[in-house]
């Protein structure tokens, strides 16, 4: 490719470097806190769920750990079906110290009836891999247990994703 502007030269390095995306495989039904069952990450339909180094999950605690350190944007979509008139509340947790979680992003949502959406993020720097980690909670308003939150193996419905957007 010419330029007709000769200082002008195309990056052959950076862009994003990695990505991992990871969906809620069965609806469930009450609070939870941490999201920890259930979870894939995201291989089909077409395409792929990772850039890179993936994120993995520890299936006993719910704690997320990252791949590298850097910059990372941390996103939550949860997607339900309220029985009744219904608020769900869902949060991010980060950790600096692989011990104090902390609140780090929340959104609230309202139901009436039918199928709702709520999406919340943040980006958080990632120091150390061994002590910088997350965690996802969902909270319902009241009547939690007829609750339901959406998951399906084929399609993301409620998910997670987490794109490096730089080095630190």
């Amino acid at each position: 490719i010419t330029f007709p502007d000769s200082s002008f030269t195309v990056p052959t390095s950076g862009g994003l470097t990695a990505a991992s995306q990871w969906r809620l495989t069965a609806d469930f039904t009450g609070d939870i806190n941490p999201l920890i069952n259930n979870l894939v990450e995201v291989s089909s339909p077409l395409g792929f769920g990772k850039l890179g180094s993936g994120m993995s999950l520890d299936a006993s605690t719910g704690y997320w750990t990252f791949p590298g350190t850097g910059y990372w944007q941390i996103s939550f979509d949860h997607m339900s079906d309220p029985s009744v008139v219904q608020g769900s509340t869902i949060s991010i947790f980060t950790t600096t110290d692989n011990s104090t979680y902390v609140e780090a992003s929340r959104a609230y949502t309202n139901g009436y009836y039918h199928a709702t959406s709520n999406y919340t993020s943040y980006l958080m720097g990632v120091a150390n891999t061994t002590t910088h980690k997350c965690y996802f909670k969902i909270l319902w308003e009241s009547a939690a247990a007829s609750q339901t939150t959406l998951g399906d193996t084929n399609y993301n419905e409620t998910c997670m994703t987490f794109i490096k957007l730089g080095d630190i």
